[in-house]
């Protein structure tokens, strides 16, 4: 998905040419600045991040529809979750000793160990798979928000709580 805006009389070329409104398309989290097919670089635009039990990981979360996508591998990675994605049938499995979740990218369907319909589909974006944070935190018990303002999904996993708030 591309949202495509310009810019008026911002930049100037080269020294000879007057400033030109220049059009850019917005992916994920940067910009390519192109005129008449030339590409002219990158601006970059904040990413959104992921934070796991207070720690903030180098995997990127993505939004698409207002809802909050985050990288797979180094989230599972971090909580201690073991995963297969198999490219013939994109299908995504991820499993603790007692827990687990099935999805396929694509299809909002997923088992958990019952069926349920999920916000989002999983997506693969840049040959990184994303997947909807609240499926984290219904397959896991993991508590999941995410912060609008300061573009942020927190994760606190399930060994982090009990019933009365955080472990000492």
């Amino acid at each position: 998905m591309f949202i495509a805006f310009t810019l008026a009389a911002l930049v100037q070329l080269a020294p000879s040419e007057p400033p030109v409104a220049l059009t850019f398309q917005r992916r994920i989290a940067n910009a390519n600045v192109r005129r008449n097919g030339r590409s002219y670089g990158s601006i970059g635009l904040p990413a959104a991040s992921v934070v796991i039990d207070g720690e903030r990981l180098a995997g990127a979360a993505i939004v698409v529809n207002n809802h909050v996508l985050v990288e797979m591998a180094p989230v599972f990675e971090r909580l201690g979750v073991r995963t297969t994605y198999r490219a013939g049938d994109k299908k995504i499995e991820a499993f603790t000793q007692d827990r687990g979740i099935s999805m396929t990218i694509g299809d909002r369907m997923a088992m958990l160990p019952d069926k349920a319909m999920l916000d989002v589909a999983p997506m693969i974006r840049d040959t990184k798979v994303f997947i909807p944070l609240r499926a984290i935190g219904q397959a896991f018990r993991a508590d999941v928000s995410w912060n609008k303002g300061t573009r942020t999904a927190t994760i606190v996993s399930s060994s982090k709580t009990k019933p009365n708030g955080p472990r000492d």
